[in-house]
């Protein structure tokens, strides 16, 4: 005679749902002992479907399970109290009871419960982007199989729309995914909790040699696109999160997002979050280090960054470690580079420096920095920019002069944007005497600064120590784009605009929501590049949205009789195939499934 306690140390329960279907769960429990402000508990540790519950007490015992715990195999076994029994000791707890005759092998899940039809086409297409990019490796490499497994899953989750942890294995039930373990809310957070910046700074230098070595077989340059958002959050455990500069949610504690993307395919191959506080240009410097400390060779690379990290000491340091960049330039009144662009103002607005492909004219100036190392500093000026700002500011400040000069109030924020444009000066009423003249303000445009601001006007600078060409360079700058794309992917597609969350799973939401994001730009950058190689004749994405396109492919179904039967996948759309051919390189999705 056999019990389940004489093999392991599992317990068990029955359950029955809302469709009065029964089956058993396993789970395990430890002692948690007491703190001096906790008493000592139990708590559980992990929990398993076992299988279904049938009417004569026969327990199915799924496959996954005798998998996960193979001294279950071999054994009928029977539930009664709590407990698994043999037949012969169920029959003596239960003298009227009938052995059980199963004759086919029981599946996966139970009988009972499992569904019969199955979303596929998202799913099964994002988990194919995962292997194919070598994330789903790196992953499994880093924190193992099964857990890999969950976090590829939640990336998903995120992909589709979805946030909620408690919410994912309702929806991992009703969809194709790289596991079919069954998780509970619970296992998801502890997961987030065990992950560190230890471990994802392990994932990221994995990453980064996998994508080096694809660089060394392609023999194309790469480059690092680096910029930063910040997160607005409530939580008071976040010891990262505080107050700045922010455009949304001024009223949170945020938190600094710095993301380093690869240009080749659009993937994540470094992210850390910082202090809400810290600026872009402070940035520079910290990520760098951060890069050096873990692995990477950041002359493997070269950076391309907005303004906002520019100015003299970023590029110095750039230099001393031999980091090859391309980054906007920070022009500010009457500094060197302003100097510079009055003084090339003739070239700037003239023909011969004119390029009708990139539609900017640009004069290039070069500057010693180091030493002798070479900086080029290209400036452009985009005419029709430069007369659509021309006319809006004419339009702001004609307005604030009839509304000054009339004594009407002035909008506040009208009011600080034009204000250092105009400038008073005093007026008396000529037909009262000198006794009884009062002198009023009236306001007049500031010739010298509007002149300025005229030839300021559609223009902007780039400074790199690479690219002596400057349409080359803005056409290696423009590669920013695909980065803002990921940003507003990241904020808006993949929920990314605020952390919900403690200090514990802060990592692991974040990693996910990381995963979420590379996918996304992925998909993306092939179809930025199937636009470049067909033109007109590209596949494209529906109104520019991955969402959208996912929703639709989310519509391919995977359907079985039972249990013991394959699954077989529905039938794809002309334009479904189309979709999956170009952006997740699947040539056909299979016939069946088991």
């Amino acid at each position: 005679m056999l019990d389940h306690r004489s093999i392991s140390d599992l317990n068990v329960i029955a359950r029955t749902d809302k469709q009065g279907r029964s089956y058993v769960r396993a789970y395990k429990n430890v002692w948690v002992p007491k703190t001096d402000t906790k008493p000592g508990h139990s708590k559980m540790t992990e929990q398993h479907h076992l299988g279904a519950l049938k009417p004569n007490g026969r327990v199915l015992i799924s496959q996954k399970f005798l998998e996960r715990y193979p001294e279950f195999a071999g054994v009928d076994w029977y539930y009664y109290k709590n407990r698994l029994y043999d037949f012969e000791a169920y029959q003596q707890l239960v003298p009227e009871a009938t052995e059980d005759v199963i004759e086919q092998p029981v599946d996966e899940t139970d009988e009972a419960l499992a569904p019969t039809c199955k979303h596929l086409g998202a799913s099964y297409a994002l988990c194919a982007l995962l292997n194919d990019s070598g994330m789903a490796r790196s992953l499994k490499e880093v924190f193992g199989h099964e857990d890999a497994q969950l976090l590829m899953g939640q990336a998903i989750y995120n992909v589709l729309g979805h946030y909620s942890v408690d919410s994912f294995p309702d929806w991992a039930y009703m969809h194709y995914l790289p596991t079919d373990a069954v998780c509970s809310g619970q296992r998801l957070s502890e997961l987030f909790h065990r992950i560190t910046p230890e471990l994802m700074d392990q994932f990221w230098v994995n990453r980064y040699r996998a994508l080096k070595e694809k660089a060394y077989q392609s023999n194309v340059p790469r480059y690092c696109l680096i910029d930063s958002t910040s997160i607005s959050t409530q939580s008071t455990t976040i010891e990262q999160a505080e107050f700045g500069h922010a455009k949304q949610n001024p009223e949170y504690k945020q938190v600094n997002l710095t993301i380093v993307m690869d240009q080749f395919n659009g993937e994540i191959i470094y992210a850390c979050e910082s202090h809400g506080s810290i600026n872009d240009a402070n940035m520079v410097k910290f990520v760098c280090e951060r890069m050096k400390r873990i692995g990477f060779e950041l002359s493997d690379f070269s950076f391309i960054a907005d303004r906002g990290y520019g100015g003299v000491p970023n590029l110095s340091m750039l230099i001393r470690e031999k980091i090859p960049f391309v980054i906007g330039a920070v022009i500010t009144r009457d500094s060197v580079l302003e100097q510079n662009l009055f003084k090339h103002q003739k070239a700037l607005k003239g023909y011969r420096s004119f390029d009708y492909r990139m539609g900017v004219s640009a004069v290039t100036t070069e500057e010693k920095f180091e030493g002798d190392h070479t900086v080029y500093t290209h400036y452009y000026c985009d005419q029709q920019k430069a007369a659509l700002e021309c006319q809006q500011w004419r339009g702001k400040l004609l307005r604030v002069l009839d509304l000054k000069n009339n004594d009407k109030p002035v909008p506040a924020n009208e009011w600080v944007q034009v204000k250092g444009l105009l400038k008073a000066y005093k007026v008396g009423d000529k037909t009262a005497s000198e006794q009884h003249k009062q002198m009023q303000t009236r306001w007049k445009i500031d010739e010298d600064r509007w002149d300025q601001l005229e030839a300021r006007a559609g223009c902007f600078a780039i400074q790199t120590d690479v690219y002596r060409d400057p349409i080359e360079t803005l056409r290696i700058y423009r590669l920013r784009n695909l980065i803002e794309v990921g940003f507003d992917s990241f904020k808006n597609a993949c929920n990314g605009d605020r952390l919900r969350c403690s200090s514990y799973g802060y990592y692991g939401k974040l990693l996910c929501y990381l995963l979420a994001e590379s996918l996304m730009m992925m998909i993306y950058d092939a179809a930025k590049k199937e636009v470049e190689a067909k033109g007109d004749k590209a596949v494209k994405i529906p109104g520019n949205s991955v969402k959208a396109m996912l929703l639709k492919l989310d519509k391919i179904q995977m359907r079985r009789v039972s249990i013991n039967h394959k699954w077989v996948v529905d039938a794809v759309t002309k334009t479904q195939l189309l979709w999956l051919k170009t952006f997740f390189k699947i040539k056909a999705l299979p016939k069946s499934i088991w």
